[in-house]
């Protein structure tokens, strides 16, 4: 399609043929200032007719009407500025003479605010800023003022050297720029200090005088169309031009247009800039015309305007019309623009941005459910759709040169994807193939769905033959067999490069920029046919069956072309924006022309209707359309009122007949103008007459056998009411035809007919409504299928209220699972009785989950033991699946678990073997475990003695864990127990037969050691040195887990420290005799020795370690005392030597701590049990 189109549509002529030398439209309320060369201003304002719903006009083709047109008294010299400012809804006004006038509304009528007259020198151009606040006034004398909105002056400043013309605010406000006579632009900041000067790229080896005519800065207030894209414009009067993407780029757009420019403007979006002015023909005679170009420079399109002498344009606020200045009359222009939209399986889809954000949206718009899926993406190139698919065309941000063809449902699912490394610049959608072309070559691509996958047809052998490659062709070469897709093709130019394609299941039609046209046949790719148009062919459309050729050239001519030989057809139309091929008649077609809709019936035009809407498709003797300019205005939320349904003059003229004349005639009508359309409304309208036999042949003409039987249904019917109620829901009126029973007390069938729809909805309020009908199946059935609705949705909330209430457990166990509600899950599977079908695969879904415990019962629930067993053993439930294991006679998971915990040992994963053993109960092989990390740790010295004496407390708590056990199982053993043993002396010889006698008896020995080992050393950092060498000789009872490397230097350590020279000499000559040592290492302690004991010789011959009752000297610690035979135990909290009666023993460890100190600990200083 042409990238946009505009034509003139209304005049306006200005009284006593004032020139127009200044034009202004507010952007939101529609006013247009006109400006006149005799001092002449007025206020117009154009209005479109009410935009109700049942206007049959609508969007830019409705009538507009004058509705404001007020004079404003006040200048006497031309005006030479006009300007608004939205924000805040004031117009200002200057002209020669210097006088500056600020207008605003009262009472519907414009009045002065403000009048300001400098008196020296004419206004050059007044400017305000973007939000509205600030307002810049040049004079051509140089001077500058910045004021504020409420009329105060801000800052002045005297600019010498030049004539200043014009001035422009930047976006932000932060920038000033001022053009002067001499073509140069100056930039300011906003407080009116000198930045720098603006590089003219466009005047580079331009040597001629030149005029600057305009500069125009989008605000961007509505968003841009990309990132980065230009928006700073400067033009000069010999029609140089450049784009700049901020006041200092170095790589602007240039735009060299033939064209003498007097102005430039913006559009709306910034997608458009208007470059107005005149342009000399042949003959030497001057035309006014509008050129549009886009901002990265390319032509667009070229208005011409009647008159000469173009002084001024203004963009409406929506960019749908723009107003130019020429002479006395001010010509309004449409703009048709080709927006990014497709329609497909009654879905409008379309893309959009929102302000402020530079990701674009694409809407799934489904006009006939009112439903809406929003897709995003980065950049959005193209779109196109056949009968059922969208193909989106858009390039990836990340990488380079990466362009993908997403071909989508009407869901926005793609189904299909193709990657590129070219960026497409025409798209062609059939049912078949999809075509992708740039300047050069065209890339063919035979898509795939699983439709046609699973089409019957397609397996048959001539299908597969013709599941062709894909193809990629340079549009200079033939295609043959042998070509695949090579990119270096891609690289070769083109003199006449490609203009415009269409695909349909036949052919591929190409258009080229000298107006050559090739034909294809699909899928073979062989050229057939090439012919010439007298045009730049740009939108390209067949017919049904390919036989006609419509060709709208790049100034919306439009001609038909025969496909047969290429000759034209004596049809030509101007100023067309939009064609559509009838799918269901190859010399139906209709067209878009200017705000006008033609239908033809091959060259003859019906009856033109005014629209401006798109055409959307066009089948069944209607067009549907929709109105684009209008859902673009607020593209979130579009309204059905937005689509429209035009019928063709037959369907209308049949229409008037069924009203006004008989069914005899209208029969004769459509027969002598046959269309199965006109024959199925000659049916329904005779069968809501209960007539039958027409009914009958009007469904036998349009071979509709299904009509046929209905008529022969009804012809059994007694009741006319009911006649009438089922012809009603024939034609989909199910609201009436329900009506209609419920009238005729049969709600019955009123119900039965909401079922068949699927309505359950509206089922379950027709059962609620009347209690007697309602039976618990139904009212469970309509239940089940709303819980269904929400579920097809991910709403699964609502339909777990439905499902309890239809007491479906199976759905519910769903809804709980995906709710993740697994208390709800496991109570639902306490409910069920023993062996329901359900069990198994509630157990599945708490195995899946890792809920052992829930899963084991519903499998037990379900009979099935050894699935039980299997569930605990995979969730390492050891202990749980022993338990099975013995209260079902099941396998033995001893071996289980001991291959288990063999295959973590020889992966290194020693904790984890731990925690298994652990789990199962196997304390004690859990204990010796940790006992032998605890033995190899101390040996290497790597870890701290705190940590090797935390493995051996847990080591001990598991001996302790086993003991328990072994004391809880001996109960339940007694009733098997023939010799009747007592449970603890049962204990007793588990336990000796098991061979870990030492673990069992001396569990918490490492633990005390290394207690003690670490008490010592804190008692000595702590300066309790006395303390530290009792504890520390305590600990050389402990040799058989700690090294005497560490007993004997700890002891040596302390008794130095506490002056106890004897005891350290006795700790310093055993470690000397450790084997241990090395030479170097008992060479080191032999002179420490020496130099110790020289100066401090071991005299003493008493140790500190002495019994609490009788004082008897102790080496290390013994019980009883060999003097007074006391029971005597070590204080693990001090590491005291002390008598048991003075002490407070634990419960869980069976270690004292005097009382004194347990009064001030929490817990206990070994195994850190809580002291209650």
């Amino acid at each position: 399609m042409v990238t946009m189109l505009a034509y003139l549509s209304k005049k306006i002529s200005i009284p006593n043929d004032t020139f127009v030398s200044s034009l202004a439209w507010h952007s939101k309320e529609g006013w247009l200032a006109v400006g006149g060369n005799t001092g002449l201003l007025r206020v117009l304002k154009l209005e479109l007719q009410a935009q109700d719903k049942d206007a049959k006009v609508k969007g830019l083709a409705a009538p507009s009407t004058l509705a404001m047109n007020q004079t404003l008294e006040a200048h006497h010299a031309p005006v030479v500025g006009v300007t608004w400012n939205d924000k805040e809804n004031k117009l200002t006004t200057c002209d020669q003479n210097g006088l500056i006038v600020v207008w605003v509304l009262y009472k519907n009528s414009w009045a002065q605010e403000m009048i300001n007259n400098r008196n020296k020198s004419p206004v050059s151009m007044i400017q305000w800023n973007e939000d509205g606040q600030k307002i810049c006034i040049v004079y051509e004398d140089g001077a500058v003022i910045v004021g504020s909105v409420d009329g105060n002056r801000i800052w002045g400043k005297e600019l010498r050297g030049a004539t200043l013309t014009l001035t422009q605010w930047s976006p932000d406000s932060k920038i000033l720029l001022f053009g002067n006579s001499q073509g140069e632009i100056l930039i300011y900041d906003s407080h009116g200090a000198y930045n720098s000067k603006m590089t003219l790229h466009c005047l580079a080896n331009y040597t001629g005088s030149v005029k600057l005519v305009s500069i125009q800065w989008y605000s961007g207030s509505n968003g841009y169309i990309s990132s980065n894209v230009p928006c700073l414009a400067v033009a000069f009067d010999n029609g140089r031009i450049q784009v700049m993407r901020h006041e200092l780029d170095e790589k602007p757009v240039i735009i060299n247009a033939p064209v003498s420019v007097k102005t430039i403007s913006w559009n709306y979006n910034g997608s458009i800039l208007a470059v107005a002015g005149s342009q000399m023909r042949t003959d030497d005679k001057e035309i006014s015309i509008a050129q549009f170009y886009s901002p990265m420079g390319k032509l667009l399109y070229s208005l011409r305007i009647p008159g000469r002498g173009l002084t001024a344009v203004a963009w409406e606020g929506t960019g749908l019309r723009i107003a130019c200045g020429v002479g006395p009359y001010i010509y309004f222009a449409n703009i048709r623009y080709n927006y990014k939209w497709a329609f497909f399986a009654n879905t409008v889809v379309y893309s959009y941005k929102k302000p402020g954000t530079l990701q674009e949206c694409v809407m799934f718009w489904n006009v006939e459910e009112q439903e809406l899926n929003v897709k995003t993406c980065q950049r959005l190139i193209l779109m196109t759709s056949t009968t059922d698919y969208g193909l989106l065309v858009t390039e990836s941000v990340t990488l380079e040169n990466q362009y993908s063809l997403l071909l989508c449902n009407s869901l926005g699912i793609p189904v299909d994807t193709k990657y590129l490394p070219f960026e497409p610049t025409f798209v062609s959608l059939s049912k078949t193939h999809i075509v992708a072309a740039t300047g050069n070559v065209l890339f063919v691509w035979y898509y795939r769905t699983a439709s046609r996958l699973a089409a019957p047809e397609l397996n048959t052998a001539v299908s597969k033959a013709l599941e062709t490659k894909d193809k990629l062709f340079h549009i200079d070469e033939r295609v043959t067999d042998e070509t695949g897709v090579d990119f270096e093709c891609v690289r070769k130019e083109t003199v006449d490069p490609i203009s415009g394609i269409t695909a349909s299941d036949q052919l591929l039609i190409v258009g080229r920029m000298s107006g050559s046209i090739h034909t294809y046949t699909l899928p073979q790719l062989s050229l057939v046919m090439t012919f010439a148009v007298q045009c730049q062919p740009v939108h390209l459309g067949l017919n049904m069956d390919s036989t006609m050729l419509s060709v709208v050239d790049n100034g919306g001519m439009f001609s038909l072309y025969h496909m047969s030989d290429g000759s034209k057809l004596a049809l030509e139309r101007k100023e067309v924006w939009g064609v559509k091929w009838a799918d269901d008649n190859p010399d139906l077609f209709a067209i878009m022309e200017k705000t006008r809709m033609y239908i033809f019936r091959g060259l003859d035009p019906e009856e033109p209707v005014i629209s401006s809407a798109s055409i959307c498709s066009f089948s069944n003797l209607q067009v549907k359309a929709v109105l684009l300019d209008e859902l673009m205005k607020t593209p979130d939320t579009p309204v059905a009122e937005l689509v429209v349904n035009l019928d063709v003059k037959s369907l209308r003229d049949t229409r008037q007949l069924l009203e006004k004349v008989g069914f005899d005639d209208t029969f004769q009508f459509i027969n002598d103008n046959p269309h199965p359309r006109l024959w199925q409304l000659l049916a329904e309208s005779a069968l809501k007459s209960f007539n039958f036999e027409i009914a009958r042949k009007a469904f036998v003409c349009c071979s509709d056998y299904q009509g046929i039987q209905f008529v022969k249904r009804l012809q059994k019917l007694t009741s006319k009411e009911i006649v009438r109620a089922e012809v009603a829901a024939y034609y989909d009126d199910f609201d009436e035809a329900e009506r209609l029973y419920i009238q005729m007390d049969r709600k019955d069938l009123a119900i039965e007919l909401r079922v068949k729809l699927g309505h359950w909805f509206r089922v379950l309020q027709l059962l609620k409504s009347d209690g007697s009908l309602a039976t618990d199946v139904q009212m469970a059935q309509a239940w089940n299928s709303i819980g269904d609705y929400y579920a097809e949705r991910d709403m699964w909330e609502h339909a777990l209220g439905y499902y309890t209430q239809a007491s479906n457990t199976e759905l519910m166990a769903k809804a709980f699972f995906i709710l993740e509600k697994f208390d709800s899950l496991e109570s639902l599977a306490d409910t069920l009785p023993v062996n329901h079908p359900l069990l198994p695969d509630l157990a599945l879904k708490f195995y899946n989950m890792g809920m052992c415990i829930p899963a084991v019962s519903a499998y037990l629930k379900s009979g099935n033991a050894t699935a039980a067993l299997n569930c605990c053993v995979d969730l390492n439930q050891w202990d749980k699946a022993i338990q099975l294991s013995k209260e079902h006679g099941l396998k033995d998971v001893t071996q289980l678990l001991r291959n288990a915990v063999k295959e973590l040992l020889d992966g290194g994963q020693i904790i984890p073997a731990i925690e298994l053993y652990r789990k199962a109960g196997y304390f004690l092989e859990a204990a010796k475990l940790i006992n032998d990390v605890a033995k190899l740790a101390g040996g290497q010295g790597k870890l701290s003695p705190l940590k090797i004496k935390k493995m051996y407390v847990l080591s001990a708590l598991m001996v302790e864990e086993y003991r328990s056990s072994i004391k809880t199982s001996a109960p339940r053993k007694k009733q098997t127990n023939s010799s009747g043993l007592s449970s603890t002396i049962q204990g007793l010889l588990v336990e000796d037969t098991l061979g870990d006698t030492a673990l069992l008896d001396k569990g918490w020995r490492g633990a005390e050691a290394y207690h003690l080992f670490v008490l010592s050393q804190k008692q000595f950092y702590s300066k309790d040195t006395e303390s530290s060498l009792k504890t520390a000789m305590i600990v050389q009872s402990y040799s058989d887990v700690l090294s005497a490397v560490e007993m004997y230097s700890l002891v040596a350590l302390t008794g130095c420290a506490c002056q106890a020279y004897s005891v350290a000499s006795q700790a310093l000559m055993k470690l000397e005799c450790s084997p241990s040592l090395s030479s170097s290492q008992l060479e080191m302690y032999e002179e420490l020795g020496v130099e110790i004991f020289r100066q401090h010789p071991p005299r003493s011959k008493t140790t500190p370690l002495s019994c609490p009752t009788c004082d008897t000297s102790l080496y290390e610690w013994v019980t009883p005392c060999p003097g007074c035979n006391s029971n005597l135990v070590i204080c693990m909290g001090s590491g005291s030597i002390t008598e048991s009666d003075s002490c407070w023993l634990c419960p869980h460890c069976k270690h004292y701590t005097r009382t004194d100190l347990s009064c001030l600990l929490a817990t206990c200083p070994l195994c850190h049990f809580t002291i209650t």
